[in-house]
């Protein structure tokens, strides 16, 4: 073969590998922008879901407020409940006692009779 021929198959052949090697470069290129295409994607993905979360945040805080006024709520309302009951108990046990009292009054007044009557029966009255 002739130097020439060498020549010209050497720059035939390096000029193949150079545009073989622009092709890959090429395919590279075109596969890294897809890349950062899909990124940008996801990235735009994340940002909405961190938006979303941030609201689910916010709504779960101002559900922890108003759960906590609705137990305080309840809290109270339980104590006049309480308050009220023992209050009715104090009142039922004076109910009580009154009634005791009034059933000890009648039996008092019975032993009172027969007692006098008693009292009578030993010592008649003179007329």
């Amino acid at each position: 073969m002739s130097k020439r021929a060498e020549e010209a198959m050497t720059t035939n052949g390096f000029g193949v590998i150079l545009e073989e090697f622009r092709e890959i470069f090429k395919g590279l290129g075109e596969g890294q922008k897809i890349l950062s295409e899909q990124m940008e994607r996801v990235e735009g993905r994340m940002d909405s879901m961190e938006t979303e979360m941030r609201s689910g945040f916010k709504r779960i805080d101002g559900l922890e407020i108003e759960m906590r006024s609705s137990f305080k709520t309840v809290m109270e309302y339980l104590a006049r409940i309480d308050t009220e009951l023992q209050e009715i108990k104090a009142e039922l046990s004076q109910k009580a006692q009154i009634k005791e009292v009034k059933e000890l009054h009648g039996r008092v007044l019975k032993l009172e009779l027969e007692l006098a009557s008693l009292r009578n029966s030993l010592h008649p009255q003179k007329v």
